[in-house]
């Protein structure tokens, strides 16, 4: 258990960070899943459109560049809450 606040602050920025990294691998896989990368785990229906897939094009183009332009916010937070802890703690 933390004693001092310095303590609970490196727990929680710990924790902040593995999060975001979990976050960031989530949004990789639904990009790769809009994109027609992703492929469905055993049991799992997934349909994938017969358009050749390039950069943000076809079915889900939209929602993959959503999801890309949110994971590069992610990426500069992360960076971010990183160089706090390490130059602040």
């Amino acid at each position: 258990m933390p004693r001092n606040n310095r303590e609970y602050l490196l727990r929680y920025a710990d924790q902040s960070i593995n999060d975001l990294e979990r976050a960031l691998d989530r949004m990789k896989m639904l990009s790769d899943a809009y994109g027609g990368v992703y492929t469905p785990m055993e049991g799992e229906v997934f349909k994938a459109d017969e358009v050749e897939v390039t950069e943000y094009s076809g079915l889900h183009a939209k929602y993959q560049q959503y999801v890309d332009v949110n994971a590069s916010l992610l990426t500069t937070i992360l960076e971010n809450m990183q160089l706090f802890r390490k130059q602040y703690m």
